[in-house]
């Protein structure tokens, strides 16, 4: 199971909200390219109880996070979210210090190299900055994209750069996950620093 089911209710920290961490895994529950939940998706996501997924959607509607069309039963992200997500765009400034970087990285004699840079959120990879290749055939990567943390190259140069406490607390989320998400995270982070002590990259 996805959300709640990493833990969050568990969480002996007593300054910890769980009721705002329950709206917030709500809002977590939307996959690419979906654009529209109901109630019983996010009961199934997150393990809670459709009475106590009721409250959270009502409250989310109220502070136009979410969008509900009362005729299907579904709700949709709204602009609240949206407004949120270029609050922490513009106040990263990373992209405007890398494109320099970024631009001579696609402009290189590969003419088909797309550049992304991306963030750690959960055992996911946010991708923040793009630069898409000037082919008209080639790879096209959006900001927002999700790409798996463990699974993906982007995700493994991450783990490999991080520092070992932050890795810990990643390989942590997995386990409560389940033991084999963990275990499974940890292979893929061994190789993956074996493949970059060889090749220099990921």
């Amino acid at each position: 199971m996805d959300g709640l089911q990493t833990g969050v209710e568990d969480s002996k920290d007593r300054n910890f909200v769980t009721a705002l961490a329950r709206g917030l895994e709500l809002l977590r529950c939307f996959r690419p390219g979906e654009v529209s939940l109901s109630n019983s998706d996010f009961s199934e996501r997150t393990g809670l109880p459709k009475a106590t997924i009721f409250r959270l959607t009502h409250t989310l509607c109220a502070l136009d996070y979410l969008a509900a069309d009362t005729r299907a039963g579904t709700y949709r992200l709204s602009a609240g979210v949206l407004h949120l997500g270029f609050s922490v765009l513009s106040a990263i400034d990373v992209g405007e210090r890398a494109k320099y970087e970024m631009r001579r990285l696609r402009d290189g004699p590969n003419s088909y190299i797309t550049v992304a840079l991306g963030e750690q959120h959960q055992l996911d990879v946010i991708y923040l900055v793009t630069c898409n290749s000037l082919e008209g055939v080639a790879l096209s990567i959006r900001v927002g994209t999700r790409l798996p943390l463990f699974d993906s190259g982007i995700g493994q140069a991450i783990l490999v750069g991080m520092q070992d406490d932050a890795r810990e607390k990643v390989f942590q989320i997995a386990g409560r996950e389940s033991s084999q998400r963990e275990a499974d995270g940890r292979a893929r982070f061994a190789e993956a620093k074996a493949f970059y002590e060889i090749n220099g990259f990921c």
